[in-house]
């Protein structure tokens, strides 16, 4: 983000997704100014089978 990254792609098959929830809430950006993404298999959707907790 120092260099100008706004936009931000995670995905479980990355296993990126806790380091890029700690460096939003470390970093001084505001929220509005990100674009975030991220990638759901098809065996990991609906409600009941999401267990990511951060």
């Amino acid at each position: 983000m120092d260099i100008g990254y706004r936009h931000i792609d995670t995905a479980s098959a990355y296993q990126n997704e806790k380091s890029v929830v700690r460096a939003i809430a470390e970093y001084p950006i505001d929220r509005e100014e990100l674009f975030i993404t991220s990638k759901v298999w098809a065996t990991e959707r609906g409600y009941e089978k999401n267990t990511f907790v951060f």
